[in-house]
């Protein structure tokens, strides 16, 4: 696919910090690090509307996000859909896996598709989280450092891990609303909000190779324990 320079918007509003509940960055001080390792029972469902904002929980952060380098893990919970509201992650990409029905749905500029059983979201993508009944319980990676990519199969060869057919890229979609929106910005550790006076989801077409991706779990399943092994963060020291 063809690569080019993002063009200069022009941006109205400006962003006011927000409260970001339980997410957390690295490096995250709060708590003493555990000398054993640690396990927990999946985290109940709410049972107050809770959006994706409000429903992501850190578990662990390694690393510094400021050096773009480690991760974060979370556990997401949503019992609400995101109306009038969009996000995007000045910090890292996410990988989103998920656990419960119903699947969540993103609506993200400039794509719009249903989430399958992993979902990789770049760096500064924007989208609104939505569910089409009931609840969704999953987890998420935070990755600070290089992007998530295939991993170099050496002696392995072609009959293990996922290849590229085994993830999908979603189709141009947009929506046409002149309707006030909040847009929240997740960056240097913190939460911020600006409003715009339309919807963000508002491009017609894309192109280019920077996009969200979904697993086809039903190709990338192998024989082999490797097959869990799908996408790797790059780095310097591998």
């Amino acid at each position: 696919m063809a690569l080019s320079h993002p063009a200069l918007c022009e941006h109205s509003g400006r962003f006011a910090k927000a409260d970001s509940g339980l997410w957390r960055t690295a490096p995250c001080h709060e708590y003493d690090l555990p000398i054993a390792q640690l396990r927990w029972d999946p985290a109940p469902i709410p049972k107050e509307d809770m959006t994706f904002l409000q429903g992501v929980q850190t578990m662990t952060t390694a690393g510094d996000a400021n050096t773009q380098a480690g991760m974060a893990a979370h556990v997401y919970l949503i019992t609400k859909s995101m109306v009038d509201q969009h996000f995007y992650n000045a910090d890292g990409e996410m990988m989103f896996v998920r656990s419960r029905q119903s699947p969540p749905r993103h609506r993200v500029r400039p794509h719009r598709r249903r989430a399958r059983r992993d979902r990789r979201d770049p760096r500064g993508v924007k989208f609104r989280v939505e569910i089409p009944g009931g609840s969704a319980r999953g987890y998420v990676c935070e990755n600070y450092g290089g992007a998530f990519t295939l991993p170099e199969r050496g002696p392995i060869g072609a009959n293990c891990l996922a290849n590229s057919r085994d993830f999908l890229t979603p189709v141009a979609a947009y929506e046409d609303k002149d309707t006030p929106t909040e847009l929240f910005v997740k960056w240097g550790g913190a939460l911020f909000k600006t409003t715009l006076p339309h919807s963000p989801i508002d491009v017609v077409a894309w192109h280019g190779n920077y996009a969200p991706i979904n697993t086809i779990c039903a190709r990338s399943r192998r024989s082999a324990p490797s097959a869990s092994t799908i996408p790797i963060p790059r780095s310097s020291r591998c």
